[in-house]
């Protein structure tokens, strides 16, 4: 559809996929479905660290497909490693403003829950949470 456009959110590299499916539902929405215009619209969002990350899959891309090359440049450069993801989860991720049902959830993104040792997940979940939840 010439003419239509996105306002895609900015990419979160611990959740590239849930990304990417947001912006294919953007896309749909909004009638775009060439491979150029999709991936013109993503690049225009990327910060230049993430520019830097990507930046063979943009200016040389493999088949042709723009979009899909970029899909899957980022999926390898940024999607984390099981040990960096429970390494966050363990580190960084606080209850703060969210419901305990709203950081389980953000926990189960990071962490499969069957790929830890039994109950070591659900250990790690609760010492996030405050002692009168």
């Amino acid at each position: 559809m010439a003419g239509a456009s996105v306002k895609l959110p900015p990419l979160s590299e611990s959740f590239v996929d849930i990304w990417f499916a947001r912006a294919e539902a953007m896309f749909l929405k909004a009638g775009i479905r060439a491979q150029d215009m999709k991936a013109t619209h993503a690049i225009s969002i990327l910060s230049n660290d993430q520019l830097v990350k990507v930046h063979k899959a943009i200016t040389e891309p493999r088949t042709g497909n723009k979009y899909d090359d970029l899909w899957d440049a980022l999926k390898g450069k940024m999607k984390k490693s099981p040990f960096e993801n429970v390494h966050r989860l363990v580190t960084e991720e606080q209850l703060g403003a969210q419901l305990p049902s709203e950081l389980l959830c953000h926990c189960e993104m990071l962490v499969q829950p069957k790929d830890l040792a039994p109950d070591l997940f659900k250990q790690l979940f609760l010492i996030k949470l405050p002692i009168h939840v």
